[in-house]
């Protein structure tokens, strides 16, 4: 049984087929003349022009070389003898196609026109018909004049011949012919016309390419039903040759991309293009009355013809392949038909006569491949729209389950991190009991720890500990892992173990993440973390004052303090060398804050008057109800009173009474000197501001940094001033500096 697409395309193709029998029928039957047989044709006239008179011809004929290429008229007369049937009835003259405005004298006297709006601006629509009175044709011999403008080339083609008739009409082949142009010409118009559609379609998604050549093709091949139908003539005069050869060739030429990028064949050659701005510079060139047909209508036709025969030609070597592309027979058919139908009027422009006696069959091309075109593209676009309602449902179904699985990930990863913080807790109250010293780690490349890290190579030194990166046995994933390498002091060994519980607890991009903790079996503490392959910040001096740059720094760097300080968190040592950058897959900046080895939970250590101190001297925020909701598990003596910790540049000046009472705003003072130090290329200070205090020197408050570098926001440089203030209450929070940031790195970016 087959299957429901073949039938389909089946059913198409007969379509096609049946589409092509009933033109070429038609075609046919108006060339042999489904006329009346009552009906007397005109042929011999004498021929009087501005040079001669009375010279004989025989229709068709062409007339240009004895008239001047200017203005003027001729005169054509001809004493016919009726044959008895015609004698004493009232007749009519027509004329099927004729482009010259003209008037008939019927036995000397005005013959009246049947013929509705057949002049139009310099010229005729084409079609002419008079009725003859009876009186005129009772001798049996009827005397006819016909008298013509010479207003373009054409007016002096007579490339059909009239005849004589009694039907009040013109008759039944006068008629079907009249009719049949009109109406080819307004369906022409109707349907090249929606090209306007898929442009639109084609302007809201520049991907869809064929669309914007299909839409090309349609509004410009309204140039020939409108040349047809005379709807322009009267307003362009001249031009109107040239506006339709124009439309002609780009038409005809937008049609080669648009089969290439439909049938996702590679792009045409941009001889093409280089082909038809040449055959549009003829025509352009070529304005005028006397001189667009005889120059710009073959220029038209060396274009269109060949473009037209190429199109055929690819197609039918599409038709080879196997399997077919779809919808191939639809086009393949369409452009044998125009091909067909476009015959006679390239003929009769190209100044062969007419070859279907006045019938135009080009607009009924042009009808039927926008038609089948039009099925094609929206066949294709339908098809589209399923796959993407299919892929649209599937990646709904993908995310529901990828929602699925990061649910149950960060189920995963909150167990692990309360596992982690617990069992870092339990280390390091453990170390801060041992009486002994711990092991001195040396480690090197290929060195196993505990069965489940292998050495790599070593990394670097950080706070506390030596870093070298590992990777994980159990799936070769590569990771950070740092060690004590501080011999026999006890309390760095605990302040290690506490980074592991302190970041353990953060959940963000620009924090690095600690994926475990343990105690070797030779007796050394590890932490292994999240492996980042960048480099610091301060290996990024080469970028410093660049604006755009610094304020994404920043911006990232402000983020990540915000997620440590809303768990009561102070970094305590925040600095160039703590700060790395790596670019992510996607080619943006990634920024990750490190070595938490002197981090501190705000307001927790240290006994009542030293708290209550710290709060004082902090920020506006409620740090001291974070801190009583803090972990509090950690030993209390690891920090001591008045012991200084960090890298004195980047201290605030109130770190100069002890480690113990920082608050998150001196990490927002090493924030605003690492600001400072990255948008301008230099720091703040010439000397540490809490060394200075220790000395009794007195430092100065650094120039604001707007008037110091071109450029800089102003909300970025206030931000930078309020964060490097002496008085840690004046400073703002992290997450004011993330607010600040965001919006200022928004508007920099567009």
């Amino acid at each position: 049984m087959e299957s429901v697409p073949r039938r389909r395309r089946l059913l198409h193709n007969e379509a096609v087929r049946g589409l092509f029998r009933i033109i070429v029928l038609l075609a046919a039957a108006l060339l042999t003349g489904c006329g009346d047989e009552s009906a007397q044709n005109v042929r011999d006239w004498t021929f009087t022009g501005p040079t001669e008179s009375g010279a004989p011809v025989t229709l068709p004929v062409h007339l240009e070389a004895r008239l001047p290429r200017e203005r003027s008229a001729y005169v054509l007369r001809s004493e016919v003898p009726l044959a008895p049937s015609l004698q004493g009835h009232d007749l009519v003259l027509v004329i099927p196609k004729f482009f010259g405005r003209c008037t008939l004298l019927a036995g000397d006297r005005p013959a009246t026109s049947i013929q509705e709006g057949e002049n139009v601006g310099y010229r005729a629509r084409g079609p002419h018909a008079w009725r003859i009175p009876a009186a005129a044709t009772a001798s049996g011999v009827l005397r006819l004049e016909l008298d013509v403008e010479h207003t373009w080339t054409r007016s002096a083609w007579l490339d059909t011949v009239p005849r004589l008739t009694t039907a009040p009409d013109g008759g039944r082949a006068f008629v079907l012919q009249r009719g049949f142009n009109e109406i080819s010409a307004d369906i022409s118009l109707c349907v090249a016309f929606a090209g306007y559609l898929y442009l639109i379609v084609y302007l809201t998604d520049r991907r869809r390419t064929a669309y914007g050549w299909f839409a090309l093709t349609g509004l410009t091949g309204l140039a020939y039903p409108l040349f047809a139908n005379g709807l322009i003539a009267p307003m362009v005069g001249p031009w109107e040759t040239v506006i339709l050869g124009t439309g002609v060739v780009v038409a005809t030429g937008a049609e080669i991309p648009f089969t290439a990028a439909h049938f996702g064949e590679p792009r045409p050659s941009r001889l093409w293009l280089a082909f038809g701005a040449l055959a549009v510079a003829v025509l352009i060139g070529s304005v005028g009355y006397f001189r667009s047909t005889q120059v710009g209508g073959p220029a038209t036709i060396v274009f269109a013809g060949p473009a037209i025969l190429s199109q055929v030609v690819l197609l039918v070597r599409l038709a080879r392949r196997r399997p077919r592309p779809p919808t191939l027979w639809t086009v393949l058919g369409g452009w044998a038909v125009l091909a067909f139908l476009a015959i006679p009027d390239f003929g009769a422009w190209g100044g062969l006569g007419e070859l279907l006696a006045g019938t135009s069959t080009a607009c009924m091309g042009i009808s039927l491949i926008a038609l089948l075109q039009t099925a094609t593209i929206s066949r294709a676009h339908t098809n589209a729209l399923r796959e993407a309602d299919e892929l649209a449902q599937e990646r709904q179904e993908r995310i529901r389950e990828l929602e699925a699985q990061k649910r149950e990930v960060e189920q995963l990863n909150d167990e692990l991190r309360r596992q982690v913080g617990a069992r870092s807790r339990e280390l390091a109250s453990a170390i801060s009991r041992l009486s002994g010293s711990p092991n001195e780690a040396t480690l090197g490349p290929g060195d196993v720890i505990d069965d489940r890290y292998e050495v790599v190579r070593p990394i670097g030194a950080g706070a506390g500990g030596s870093v070298y990166l590992v990777k994980r046995r159990a799936d070769g994933v590569e990771l950070a892992m740092k060690v004590v390498s501080a011999g026999n002091d006890r309390n760095l060994v605990a302040r290690l173990a506490r980074e592991a519980h302190l970041v353990a607890e953060v959940k963000h991009d620009n924090v690095i993440s600690i994926v475990d903790v343990d105690v070797a079996a030779s007796g050394f503490l590890y932490i292994v973390m999240e492996y980042v392959a960048g480099k610091t910040l301060r290996d990024h001096k080469g970028d410093f004052g660049r604006i755009g740059w610094a304020i994404d720094v920043l911006a990232q760097i402000a983020a990540g303090l915000a997620s440590v300080h809303e768990r009561g968190i102070v970094h305590r040592d925040l600095k160039p060398a703590n700060v790395l950058l790596v670019t992510r897959a996607d080619g943006e900046l990634a920024v990750k804050i490190a070595d938490f080895g002197i981090a501190g939970v705000a307001g927790v250590e240290g006994d009542e008057e030293q708290r209550t101190l710290s709060v004082r001297c902090g920020s506006s925020n409620d740090w001291q109800t974070r801190a009583d909701s803090a972990p509090t598990a950690m030993p209390l003596e690891l920090t001591q009173t008045g012991v200084l910790l960090g890298t004195p540049l980047y201290m605030a000046p109130e770190t100069i009474g002890g480690a113990k009472n920082a608050t998150p705003s001196v990490d927002l003072f090493s924030f605003g000197v690492i600001a400072y130090e990255i948008l301008s290329g230099a720091p703040p200070f010439s000397e540490s501001p809490a060394l200075a205090q220790l000395r009794g020197h007195t430092v100065p408050v650094p120039p604001f940094i707007g008037s110091v570098v071109t450029g800089v926001p102003l909300a970025v440089s206030r931000l930078v001033e309020r964060c490097l203030a002496f008085e840690p209450e004046e400073r703002p929070t992290a997450a004011e500096a993330v607010r600040v940031l965001t919006e200022v790195r928004a508007e920099h970016t567009a």
